[in-house]
């Protein structure tokens, strides 16, 4: 047991120490929630209005909501999707370089190095979402009640970095990651409700979002960051009895991202376990 935690913190270390000495990751990585928020934020702030919001929703919303309420949070979730699952990709620099190579034939365990995997993972994704927190945070004088949604940033990261996980320990290249990261990732984002609700889809694409993980993940986002960082305003004070009503409980959103953060950790670890 004593071993198997130093194996997964020396892998989780490993892969902070590789990402922070590669410093276009890390500036990549400390603006691209920025101009996450520049393009997608201030573009469907314009695109869909107030009034198409509250009648995909079925409810009447404040006269000055702004629409950029809804999306911001949306926003936050896709960055550390990405990000989660985007740093999956050091298994396959690992096993291409032979660093892989090297772990399978040590006498460690291997579902402790999966572990340090979707640790760093999480971890690195989560210190996104929190950037993306503490700027949403400032712009809306309330920095300390956005801190609050942490623990929800930490599940979702979790839950995305497993999955990740899962699909890079069946992929060879990098190059056959990054297609199949686009096959699966980009349908999961559209299908989330993160920039526009469900309800504005066609029917059946509604149905699809609701067996989607990622769509609970951004539901429960978005009604913490609602709770933690709006409403202490008074202009958003009128939002709790309608956005919060919409969608999955709270309760079920965190049960369902949990839930499938260790299902897609037990697969990945349980496949990687199976690698010669």
């Amino acid at each position: 047991m004593k071993h198997g935690i130093k194996t997964t913190f020396a892998i989780f270390y490993r892969d902070l120490l590789t990402w922070w000495r590669d410093k276009l990751r890390v500036v990549a990585a400390l603006s691209q929630p920025f101009l996450w928020t520049l393009f997608f934020g201030l573009g469907f702030s314009q695109i869909i209005d107030a009034n198409r919001l509250a009648t995909a929703l079925n409810i009447e919303l404040p006269p000055d909501f702004n629409y950029f309420y809804y999306l911001y949070p949306g926003i936050v979730a896709i960055t550390v999707m990405f990000t989660a699952v985007g740093t999956t990709i050091s298994l396959i620099w690992d096993r291409e370089h032979g660093y892989l190579r090297e772990i399978l034939v040590a006498p460690v365990s291997r579902t402790a190095v999966a572990l340090g995997k979707v640790l760093s993972g999480t971890v690195l994704s989560t210190l996104q979402g929190m950037i993306m927190i503490v700027f949403g945070g400032l712009w809306y004088q309330s920095i300390a009640y956005g801190l609050a949604t942490f623990p929800l940033l930490l599940a979702l990261g979790f839950m995305m970095a497993a999955l990740g996980l899962l699909v890079a320990v069946f992929i060879q290249s990098t190059q056959a990651f990054f297609s199949a990261m686009q096959f699966l990732v980009i349908p999961l984002a559209i299908l989330s409700g993160a920039f526009f609700p469900v309800e504005l889809m066609p029917h059946w694409m509604a149905n699809i979002s609701f067996f989607n993980p990622v769509y609970y993940g951004v539901d429960m986002l978005r009604k913490g960051f609602l709770l933690s960082v709006l409403f202490p305003l008074k202009t958003a004070s009128e939002l709790k009895s309608l956005l919060l009503s919409q969608g999955p409980h709270m309760i079920t959103n965190i049960v369902v991202v949990i839930g499938f953060g260790i299902l897609f950790t037990f697969l990945a670890a349980w496949f990687f376990r199976k690698e010669s």
